[in-house]
């Protein structure tokens, strides 16, 4: 198992995601229906991917294809192609993905909280390393156990002056936290198509955000979104 996983985290490198492994300190923190034994009987671990800054998001938009929900179609291309390996050296794998179409969709917000990210004023889970330039892009569950990672209790909001709050245009940001109705009323005036003011402001993780082309793609693809729901 170790020389197929360690080749694992290699090829996740090389496509941009990142993943906080579960175990049993997960299962600590985890709400019973989530627990890794909840989630798939045979799980010993789980693999949290996440894609951490531009590199996934860039390699989406270069072999992006005309297809309903282009994203999460890419989304699992690149998963099924990373576990492969991991199946043919027999490890039982079972997937799960956080898409709205999912028929079993799962609270990844509070699957990545139970794993140590944090919830910030924006209403977007926050990483140690990519702070809110991250997305839940997969769980991997396996038959096999991983170590986890000591963890480490991370608030970065609890002592920030919160540029996120004065940096949004609109005052949809505050330490209540994130007034979706108010920020998306002002997105369709046009505003912030370059990227949400607020999430730009955030200090943790700064290097990690994204190019303009990718902020444009998503700050367009949310609002059509949810311009459609209202519909």
């Amino acid at each position: 198992m170790e020389g197929v996983y360690d080749e694992f985290r290699r090829r996740l490198d090389e496509v941009g995601l990142d993943a906080l492994v579960l175990g049993p300190r997960y299962d600590e923190r985890a709400p019973a229906d989530l627990r890794l034994s909840a989630l798939a009987p045979f799980a010993r671990s789980g693999l949290l991917l996440i894609s951490g800054g531009a590199a996934f998001f860039e390699d989406f938009l270069r072999k992006r294809r005309d297809e309903p929900d282009p994203l999460d179609a890419h989304t699992r291309r690149t998963v099924e192609a990373l576990v492969e390996p991991l199946l043919r050296s027999g490890v039982r794998v079972a997937l799960r993905y956080p898409f709205w179409n999912e028929a079993s969709p799962l609270p990844f917000q509070t699957i990545g909280r139970a794993a140590g990210l944090f919830p910030s004023l924006l209403g977007l889970d926050l990483h140690p390393r990519h702070g809110p330039w991250m997305a839940y892009r997969a769980l991997v569950l396996l038959d096999r156990p991983l170590e986890e990672e000591p963890f480490r209790a991370f608030e970065p909001c609890v002592d920030c002056e919160a540029p996120c709050i004065a940096a949004c245009p609109v005052s949809a940001v505050s330490r209540q936290g994130w007034d979706a109705n108010r920020c998306f009323d002002h997105r369709r005036t046009g505003e912030c198509a370059d990227g949400c003011h607020s999430r730009l402001a955030c200090p943790v993780g700064a290097s990690q955000r994204y190019p303009l082309p990718v902020l444009r793609y998503f700050q367009g693809s949310a609002l059509s979104c949810t311009t459609k729901s209202k519909n």
